[in-house]
C-alpha cells in the first residue's frame, strides 16, 4: 500500500486496474482515502477511478472513508471532482451525515 510509483506504473499499464476491488469490494481510491494519501487519490482520479463506487461490505464511497477518517484535503479534492454527497451507505448515512455525526459534541 502507498507505493505511489508502483500504483502509477500499474495504472499506466492497464487503466482498468484503478477500479479493481479487494475482498471487501474496496477500490485503491477508497484505500488511499482511508490512509490520507492525497497524491495517490489525485493520481487515481486522474486515471479515471470511479469516485462514487461503493464497497460491498458497508456501501461506503471514498468520500465517506475520507470524511470518517478526518482526511479533509481528500474530502475537499473529491468534492471538487464531483463526488456524490447524496449516496447512501448500507446504514443509510451519506457523507454529509457522517460530517454531522463526527462534529456533534453530544454524539
Amino acid at each position: 500500500m502507498g507505493n505511489f510509483q508502483l500504483v502509477k506504473e500499474i495504472a499506466d499499464e492497464d487503466p482498468n486496474h484503478v477500479n479493481l476491488v479487494n475482498g471487501d469490494g474496496a477500490t485503491p481510491l477508497m484505500l488511499a482515502a482511508v490512509t490520507g494519501q492525497l497524491p495517490l487519490v489525485q493520481l487515481l482520479v486522474e486515471k479515471h477511478a470511479d469516485v462514487d463506487k461503493q464497497d460491498s461490505v458497508h456501501g461506503w464511497t471514498a468520500l465517506m472513508q475520507a470524511t470518517y477518517h478526518g482526511n479533509k484535503e481528500i474530502v475537499k479534492y473529491l468534492l471538487n471532482q464531483g463526488a456524490d454527497v447524496a449516496l447512501r451507505a448500507k446504514n443509510g448515512y451519506t457523507a454529509f451525515d457522517l460530517v454531522m455525526l463526527l462534529n456533534d459534541p453530544g454524539g
